[in-house]
């Protein structure tokens, strides 16, 4: 039985909607991590705020524009939402706790990135589970 139009216009619909979503979301990581790295005076100030001095901006910015360009990429995608996921996850975190600002923003982009990882996870788990393959192969017994 082969599928009628209608779930194949879906799905095309589906695979647009999610490339739309991740490459929002890599020009939006990308621009978030390339103004930490530049040291724009806001994102200086708000590290200043958060008290784990400026290695912790460059850390951020490395894993932003990380995910940012794994995000686009066809079989990386997973693990650059993993990535934000993450960053996202401590973002809204510092946000309420430390900084007692909105964290709206940061829990947007991180639903996002959670759907992006939520339909990519087969992708995720084939890579996780060939590199526990490759690390078994390389140890002895």
């Amino acid at each position: 039985m082969s599928p009628d139009r209608t779930t194949i216009r879906k799905r095309n619909w589906s695979r647009v909607a999610l490339w739309v979503i991740r490459g929002l979301l890599g020009a939006a990581f990308l621009a978030a991590g390339s103004l930490k790295l530049a040291g724009a005076p806001m994102m200086v100030a708000e590290f200043n705020r958060i008290g784990l001095g400026q290695w912790f901006r460059y850390f951020t910015a490395i894993c932003e524009i990380s995910g940012a360009i794994l995000i686009v990429l066809p079989l990386l995608g997973g693990l650059g939402a993993l990535l934000l996921v993450c960053v996202m996850s401590g973002a809204v975190l510092t946000e309420l706790l430390v900084l007692h600002d909105s964290a709206t923003p940061a829990a947007v982009l991180g639903i996002l990135a959670l759907i992006v990882l939520i339909t990519l996870r087969g992708d995720v788990y084939r890579i996780l589970r060939l590199g526990k393959k490759r690390n078994s192969e390389l140890l002895p017994g």
